[in-house]
């Protein structure tokens, strides 16, 4: 299939990484966040979308109003009454009436979502076999009742790697890195976790849930894909495998270091956000000074302290004088299925949605009646 496409820097990665696997060939692309869609139509399409057959339009690249979206649409069909037209509205929801005017026109297939997940599983339809009308039915009927929608900025989120590491063995780096890829997961992120240690964890937990390895490679539990380390791999090895596995299309890929003075620390500090597990007793604190001989650690980390009580916060801080990125994790029983990341919207405040927060009505100083 011949496929043009529209698309904002947000979801060009997903896009992308979806035409790939399905093997459609790309004739063409506009990138950006202030395209105007009829414009491109009736300046473009003749010459542009000659002989294709597909075009994934991404609402939150373009600038139009509804009624020139509406316009575009309608002229690309004449100009081509065969051509798919792909929708992504992310921003959008069932029941608006952009959408409901869309299936009207005959356009079913409709990816409305928010969640980059549901975006590539959905788009792979579309791509592949298209919707059917009744898969596209719950666009059939504009709502009057508009419901509130949370106005947020989409950041740009591709092949974000973060490092995981513990200031000894069994801390528990593993089961956070699990909480943390499950966390972000629940915000709409593809998220992957990769072993670099050797401690054959993740072949213990992918026995453990019967799970089969998907290509020979990874297993996923949760929507979230967990690659353990080829066996054998030397330490050195580590990096190799990780990075094939940040060229895929995941927006975060959390790294499972293992002991952080005895993992890859140049692989680890190429991380764009690194964290380390620690101990909050005294004998495990001893070990948590030992990180801090070793350059750029200080600079850099972020010190995730396991299981302390509210009462012994206080003195941990006081300890790390002149460090603000301390954290506190509580106990998760499940970190598959239960509970969060604590601080997620701190430490992954470049990359979450910026929130649009509405404007409060300033009220005046003196108040009279009119009339």
């Amino acid at each position: 299939m011949v496929t043009y496409y529209i698309c904002s820097e947000v979801y060009l990665q997903t896009i992308q990484s979806v035409l790939k696997e399905e093997n459609a060939v790309v004739s063409g692309v506009e990138i950006g966040d202030d395209i105007y869609l009829l414009k491109f139509v009736k300046t473009s399409a003749i010459t542009k979308l000659n002989n294709v057959d597909s075009i994934v339009i991404d609402l939150s690249a373009c600038r139009d109003p509804d009624d020139d979206i509406i316009s575009a649409l309608e002229a690309l069909r004449t100009l081509n009454d065969k051509i798919r037209i792909i929708i992504l509205a992310a921003n959008r929801y069932p029941g608006d009436e952009l959408l409901t005017r869309c299936f009207h026109l005959g356009i079913w297939n409709i990816v409305q979502s928010d969640d980059f997940a549901v975006i590539r599983n959905e788009l792979a339809v579309c791509i592949t076999t298209g919707k059917s009308f009744k898969a596209a039915s719950v666009f059939k009927d504009a709502k009057k009742d508009k419901p509130v929608l949370r106005q947020e900025i989409r950041r740009v989120v591709n092949k974000v790697m973060v490092g995981m590491a513990g200031s000894q063995e069994r801390i528990g780096t593993t089961h956070h890195c699990i909480t943390l890829a499950n966390t972000l997961r629940k915000r709409g992120f593809l998220v992957a976790v990769v072993e670099c240690n050797n401690s054959a964890a993740f072949e213990a937990v992918r026995s453990s849930f019967d799970e089969p390895l998907i290509d020979g490679r990874y297993f996923n539990l949760n929507g979230v894909d967990y690659y353990p380390a080829p066996d054998p791999q030397p330490d050195s090895g580590h990096a190799a495998h990780l990075a094939e596995i940040i060229a895929k299309s995941y927006n975060f890929v959390i790294a499972d270091f293992g002991k952080y003075n005895s993992c890859d620390l140049v692989t680890y500090h190429k991380s764009e956000i690194k964290l380390l597990i620690c101990g909050s007793r005294p004998w495990e604190l001893a070990k948590v000074n030992d990180t801090f001989h070793i350059q750029g650690t200080l600079d850099s980390l972020h010190f995730c302290f396991n299981f302390v009580s509210p009462e012994n916060e206080k003195g941990i801080r006081e300890g790390m004088a002149g460090i603000d990125r301390v954290h506190f994790l509580p106990y998760t029983q499940d970190p598959f299925y239960e509970g969060s990341f604590p601080d997620v919207d701190e430490i992954f405040k470049n990359y979450l949605p910026k929130v649009i927060e509405p404007e409060k009505k300033k009220k005046g100083l003196f108040k009279w009646n009119k009339g």
